[in-house]
């Protein structure tokens, strides 16, 4: 993000995409130096965080650097935020931390019922898979067996997604969930 400019259309279009696709991220603000220079450090940093945020609430797990690459400031927060992202995304939780951790969450805030279908989803088991050609940084994808995938409505699945990221470190690394039905056997 060029902070001389703030978020553009074309930022926030390039992070859409990359939010959309489930890709990892980094957020890097560059020309830093020309963001309210006469303003206390601390106070520019928090106002480039919030706007970013603000703008591009989609990447909320994509961390932020702040750099100047004219004046050569901020350069190793790049490397660190790789560093980190690289890290965390191994940290994925095992099968059971994953169910008891949501099944904690579902009891805490159970889901509703869904108007049409008139039932309420019911999660019987999650686990962890990870695409074996994405090896420098793994995405998860966190499969939800449940008896109806029609019914986690998009609120209630942000909702699990901020429960795993609540205890789950995985900077800059997506929460990706998918939903499967219980298959009936109708013998």
């Amino acid at each position: 993000i060029d902070m001389a400019a703030g978020v553009t259309q074309q930022d926030r279009r390039i992070g859409s995409i990359i939010a959309k696709e489930s890709k990892p991220c980094i957020i890097i603000v560059n020309k830093f130096d020309l963001y309210c220079p006469d303003a206390p450090l601390s106070a520019r940093k928090d106002a480039v965080k919030e706007h970013i945020k603000e703008n591009l609430f989609f990447l909320d797990y994509a961390p932020i650097a702040i750099v100047s690459a004219k004046l050569g400031e901020g350069m190793p927060a790049i490397f660190k935020s790789i560093a980190r992202v690289r890290e965390e995304a191994l940290n994925m939780p095992g099968t059971g931390e994953l169910n008891r951790l949501l099944q904690r969450a579902m009891e805490m805030n159970p889901p509703g019922q869904h108007r049409v279908l008139k039932k309420r989803l019911k999660l019987f088991y999650a686990t962890t898979a990870v695409n074996e050609k994405y090896t420098t940084i793994p995405v998860p994808t966190y499969v939800l067996f449940v008896n109806d995938k029609r019914l986690l409505t998009d609120s209630y699945a942000a909702y699990l997604r901020n429960t795993i990221r609540s205890r789950i470190k995985a900077a800059g690394v997506p929460i990706v969930l998918s939903p499967r039905s219980r298959v009936r056997n109708s013998d």
